[in-house]
Order: C-alpha cells, then sequence, then structure tokens
C-alpha cells in the first residue's frame, strides 16, 4: 500500500503530515495558529502510528484541518466582500463537500487505532458508542428536515464558506438555499453512517480540496479577462454587448473563478445549461439568471429553446476572452494549461431557409419600400429599406445585420 501525498515517515518509523504553506501567507498562518513563530512554512501533525493503512485513513481529516487553516489564515489578509447569491453549482459542489466529509470522518472512526482494545477497527464498546451517537444526531436532523431547520447546522454552514472562501450573507435566500441543500445532505451521510453499522458496503467519496474563491489571484477572474479584453480589443458597442452576456451567462453558472481553474467539467456544463434557455423569455424569465432558466426547463420541457447556432456563439465569446487571458499573463508561463473551450461545439444542423431567386427580388424592390419610400412602422422604419440592401450586397446574416449600428459601417 502506498501512502497518500503530503504524508511522511520520520527517522523513527512514525508517520506525520505536512503541507507547504505560500510565503506570502505564512505570517497569518502563525498568528492563525497562535504560535509564538513570526511566520510557519510548513504545517505539521504526527499521526501516531507507523502502520501505513492506518497512516492513510488518519491523514485526512488534519489535511482538512490544514485547509481550515490556509482559507482562515488567507480570510485575515484579505477582507472577502459580502454576497448575497450563490449560484445552484456552488450550492451542490458545498454540499457534496459536505457529505464526503461526513462519510471520510466515519471511516476514520472505524478505522480504530492501536489504543483500541481491536487493533484494527472498533472494539465492541466502541462500535456501540458510535452507533448511538449516530441515532441521536440522525434523529435530530431529519427532524430539523422535516420542520425546514437549517439553524441546528449553523456553525457548520460556516465552517463550510470559511473553507470554501465565501462570505455570504445570513439573511439571503441564498444562505437559506445552502442551508437546506447541506442539511439535507448532512441526513444522507448520517443514513449511509447507519446502513455501514449494518454491513453495508458504503464507500466514501473523495474528498478534494476545495475550491476558494479567495484563490483568484490578483483578481485573474473570468470578468476581469472580458474587461481587459474590451480595454486591449476597443470592440463595437455589439460585439461588447455580446461577449459580457456571453460570460455573465458563464459567472451566473459557476461563479466568478480564475481562468486558470476552468476546466472541462465546467465548460460542459456551460453548454448544457445554455441548452435549455428559451429564445423568448418574458415576466418572470426576462431578468432571471442561467441556474433559474435551467430550473424553469425542468418544470417545462417541450418549450422551445435556442438553436445550437446561438449556444455555439455564447461558448464562443467566453471562448474568446479566456484565450485573451491566457495570452496576455492571466495564467504564467509554467502552469500547464489548454483551451477548455476547444471542440466543444455543437453541431448545427443545414439550414432549411432556401436563397431568393430572381423573381423573389424583383418582388421585394418593387415593393413600396423601394417604389413608393414608405418606411412602415411595425418593419422597423429605415431598416425595411437598408436590410435586404445590406443582406444582398454584404451576403451577412439578419443576426449580424440587424445590430449594427451607423458608427458600425466603415469605408
Amino acid at each position: 500500500m502506498r501512502v497518500l501525498m503530503g504524508i511522511i515517515k520520520d527517522r523513527h518509523g512514525t508517520f506525520y503530515v505536512r503541507r507547504k504553506v505560500p510565503e506570502k501567507i505564512q505570517a497569518a498562518v502563525a498568528q492563525t495558529t497562535g504560535t509564538d513563530k513570526p511566520k510557519v512554512s510548513w504545517l505539521k501533525k504526527s499521526l501516531g502510528t507507523k502502520d501505513e493503512r492506518q497512516a492513510n485513513v488518519r491523514a485526512k481529516p488534519v489535511m482538512m484541518d490544514f485547509d481550515k487553516i490556509i482559507a482562515k489564515a488567507e480570510a485575515s489578509l484579505k477582507q472577502r466582500p459580502v454576497q448575497s447569491s450563490l449560484s445552484d453549482t456552488e450550492i451542490n459542489r458545498i454540499a457534496a463537500y459536505h457529505y464526503a466529509f461526513m462519510l471520510n470522518e466515519d471511516e476514520e472512526h472505524r478505522a480504530g487505532d492501536f489504543e483500541d482494545s481491536a487493533e484494527f477497527g472498533l472494539s465492541e464498546r466502541r462500535f456501540r458508542k458510535l452507533n448511538e451517537s449516530n441515532q441521536i444526531a440522525l434523529a435530530a436532523s431529519e427532524a430539523a428536515l422535516a420542520r425546514g431547520d437549517i439553524t441546528v447546522l449553523g456553525d457548520i454552514v460556516d465552517e463550510l464558506l470559511e473553507v470554501h472562501g465565501i462570505n455570504l450573507e445570513r439573511h439571503s435566500p441564498a444562505f437559506r438555499k445552502l442551508g437546506g441543500a447541506v442539511l439535507r445532505e448532512h441526513v444522507r451521510s448520517l443514513r449511509d453512517t447507519a446502513a455501514r453499522s449494518e454491513g453495508a458496503p458504503i464507500a466514501s467519496p473523495r474528498l478534494d480540496a476545495p475550491t476558494k474563491k479567495a484563490e483568484a489571484v490578483d483578481g485573474q477572474t473570468v470578468r476581469a479577462a472580458l474587461k481587459g479584453w474590451a480595454k486591449a480589443r476597443s470592440p463595437s458597442k455589439t460585439s461588447l454587448i455580446e461577449y459580457s452576456y456571453a460570460v455573465d451567462r458563464f459567472v451566473e453558472l459557476h461563479g466568478d473563478m480564475p481562468v486558470v481553474a476552468i476546466t472541462r467539467r465546467h465548460v460542459l456544463s456551460f453548454r448544457e445549461a445554455l441548452q435549455d434557455i428559451p429564445p423568448r423569455r418574458a415576466g418572470k424569465l426576462r431578468g432571471a439568471d442561467l441556474p433559474t432558466l435551467v430550473e424553469w426547463r425542468k418544470e417545462h420541457p417541450n418549450a422551445e429553446r435556442i438553436g445550437a447556432g446561438t449556444v455555439n456563439k455564447l461558448l464562443g465569446g467566453v471562448q474568446a476572452v479566456v484565450v485573451w487571458a491566457r495570452d496576455n499573463g492571466f495564467i504564467d508561463d509554467d502552469t500547464p494549461w489548454a483551451d477548455q473551450f476547444a471542440k466543444m461545439r455543437l453541431e448545427e444542423g443545414e439550414p432549411d431557409r432556401e436563397p431568393w431567386d430572381t423573381a423573389d427580388l424583383v418582388k421585394l424592390f418593387a415593393s413600396p419600400v423601394y417604389a413608393e419610400g414608405r418606411r412602415p412602422k411595425a418593419g422597423g422604419g429605415e431598416a425595411a429599406y437598408w436590410l435586404p440592401l445590406l443582406g444582398m450586397y454584404e451576403g451577412a446574416r439578419l443576426g449580424e445585420l440587424a445590430p449594427l449600428r451607423v458608427t458600425d459601417v466603415q469605408e
């Protein structure tokens, strides 16, 4: 068996965990841990065992404690702005982290230790005590879930937000929604823990290090990239609106994350969410964010959706911004990076519109718009005159011509 990364054996053969502290927060970590040293360059803790299996099990909660220390130190250096919203993706990620933490912690308890009467696993006494504690916690949590009472996990939710680097307004709807998601996962973890006591082979999910918003170094996020791209490229007003719209939808789903942290999975979930957008929105959907539109789609599965071409245009907008960011120093040259948007376009079907023939054009240009100078309001006024002409001479699509302004036309 191989020990996990970060687990070291000392000269006496006993395993311990260590983690390198980034130089910029070493002083803050010293203050957070209460040590007399001015700086802490390494976080270390003995695991009290020479057995590799035991070391792997005991290391997990220690590593999570290190994550909390690092998060608190980062928070002390930079006050995070209070936010009042979270995307569904962020809420689900935090709740899933809590479930994984609970299952891994239970697994660590069941492994026992050499101080117990059982060399491996739990003694009968500790097994009975573990079950009793779990049943009490499960009953209380199920009762709270039935009432929708998230206050029973108030401290846990606060700690989860701290670990993930989020400062969320406690009285916001997002806090209540997050509390509900965490409470559901808390009950599920306790039920699975009880099932383990009945012999059910329930595996612990992989406990990944939490993604902290504080890791967006020097503001190198997607929104910062959009701002830099716009300043460098000086795009037309129409193009800026389109690119901003695409980036806004991405941020609504995943948060304003660092460009370097974008993965293929982020792009895939973004593409799938875009496919749920209705082409025309009115009423409460007019200003709805992308997660809300995804939820609306679940209730209206047969409603019309935007086409593949529009989805690809939005994907391309975010792609252009993040590629520009990579080429302009948002990601260090020594950091491996790939364009996660590459080859993620949807296949577009052949257009079902037939080209205009000569007879169609003769009829169009003999209409009152051209023959009598009429400018019908319903036809867009002057647009009724210019759009057909521009389409005939430029060959551009209607969606490309309609947003144009006079300032966009140059000789």
